[in-house]
């Protein structure tokens, strides 16, 4: 189940289920059914390896096109190597942009399980319940 925890009760866990963003219904999760619990790390976008990958794949098809496509010597580009060569800079450039753009708009969420033994409930002086989680590092 996925949710937001809104608060530790001594038999459940109260999650809020769903998107956090989004008033889910809340449900009573028993605590003798959880085995673990998983945290999740943030989200990370993926700008730099898409703009890598886009350069990469821009500048292999533009070598191909323009190594294929020279027929003869012109006012800026003289031989086929040449041609290969603009070919690769210019897709390449534009497979950049793209990539970089695509990369940036793809993310990833990382999630960390903590264990059962990892974390504990406990009642605080107060009367409140709450939740400790013990990480190794």
């Amino acid at each position: 189940m996925v949710g937001q925890l809104l608060r530790v009760e001594d038999a459940a866990f109260m999650i809020r289920a769903g998107d956090p963003m989004e008033t889910g219904r809340v449900v009573a999760v028993p605590r003798k059914l959880v085995t673990s619990v998983e945290v999740s790390s943030g989200t990370e976008r993926h700008t730099g390896r898409g703009a890598l990958l886009g350069a990469a794949f821009g500048a292999g098809t533009g070598a191909i096109l323009g190594a294929l496509t020279f027929e003869e010597p012109g006012f800026l580009i003289h031989s086929r190597t040449e041609s290969a060569a603009f070919g690769a800079v210019a897709l390449g450039a534009i497979g950049l942009l793209v990539g970089g753009v695509a990369g940036f708009m793809d993310r990833t969420e990382t999630w960390r399980e903590i264990p059962a033994a990892g974390w504990s409930v406990y009642r605080q002086p107060d009367g409140r319940v709450g939740i400790g989680f013990r990480v190794a590092l």
